[in-house]
């Protein structure tokens, strides 16, 4: 039995039949705040996937109070493609090459989606949820269908960087240059 549950815009073609995380964000997740989370549940949950996760911090400015930093769950699995021959299918806009690998690779996608759908059921983290396209491993036509977001391509180690800089993220000590496949929590769950 699941430790959340969806109260409330239950709806039959969602990704899963109970999604806690929506309408359900609370605080920020913050070197403070994420002594609240149950650490060897995500553990538990993360090693059955053979996934990993890592915390990357904020080093610079405070977010609530001094000495509180923002802090971001990261859910990873670094794929075996060259950073080099990404960036140049990438430059050359050969994006049918890169559909193509992540279409044989669905099943990962998919064991991101189950692995984040468990922490969402049985963990504080809160995952974002919308309606992500028609397009895609987890597109559909149907505008009210809500899915976790994030987890469905590859993401460089630029994209990662621009988005944790590590001149204010401590993102070098915790992952290496390469390509992922990752989704990320940035807050609780409400009334945790």
């Amino acid at each position: 039995m699941a430790k959340y549950n969806q109260t409330e815009n239950k709806y039959s073609n969602n990704e899963y039949e109970n999604m806690p995380s929506i309408y359900n964000m609370g605080e920020r997740l913050t070197t403070k705040s994420k002594d609240l989370v149950d650490w060897n549940k995500v553990n538990e949950i993360v090693k059955k996937y053979n996934l990993k996760y890592c915390l990357i911090n904020s080093t610079f400015g405070c977010y609530e109070e001094r000495g509180v930093y923002a802090t971001d769950f990261i859910l990873y699995f670094k794929v075996f493609i060259d950073e080099d021959w990404y960036q140049e299918k990438v430059r050359n806009k050969e994006y049918d090459i890169l559909h193509k690998w992540t279409n044989a690779e669905r099943l990962i996608f998919q064991l991101f989606h189950d692995c984040v759908h468990e922490l969402d059921e049985e963990t504080e983290l809160h995952f974002d949820t919308a309606w992500v396209g028609n397009v895609g491993v987890f597109g559909s036509d149907d505008v009210c269908r809500k899915s976790y977001t994030s987890g469905d391509r590859l993401t460089s180690w630029e994209t990662i960087t621009n988005r944790y800089n590590p001149t204010i993220h401590d993102t070098n000590r915790k992952l290496s240059k390469g390509i992922y496949i990752m989704m990320s929590s940035s807050h609780l769950k409400k009334n945790i």
